[in-house]
């Protein structure tokens, strides 16, 4: 891992709290990573997602996962998981300072990605569960 994370506290930031859960997309996957409301917030702040959305302002590259409903589910699709190891990849690059967001996003993208490529090498889908 890179830049100073401590990662047992931002495991168990990512253990707990509301926010969706991101699984592989079968019966016996209990493998998960939460994308916690508080960081999602960060993120919809500093990509200024929410001004864009109000404007119906063109879409963005980390979009797809800015705009998830915290309570609600998504499946998602080969694409769009492939969609969402890039969005890790500019999340991880853009987001790498060693102040304590930024360590929490790249946490997030890093264990994100490993579960998308984890879903795609077994053939299957991801989905976000809400809280």
């Amino acid at each position: 891992m890179d830049k100073n994370i401590d990662k047992k506290s931002l495991s168990e930031f990512f253990d707990s709290g509301v926010g969706l859960d991101f699984y592989i997309k079968t019966k016996d996957s209990r493998k998960h990573i939460k994308f916690r409301e508080e960081l999602q917030g960060f993120l919809c702040i500093s990509e200024k997602y929410w001004q864009r959305y109000r404007a119906n302002g063109p879409r963005e590259k980390f979009d797809l996962l800015l705009g998830l409903d915290q309570y609600g589910d998504k499946d998602f699709s080969i694409q769009e998981i492939k969609e969402l190891i890039n969005i890790c990849d500019g999340l991880s690059e853009k987001y790498n300072s060693n102040n304590i967001d930024d360590q929490k996003v790249r946490y997030f993208s890093i264990k994100l990605k490993e579960l998308c490529e984890e879903a795609l090498r077994g053939k299957n889908l991801v989905e976000a569960i809400g809280d």
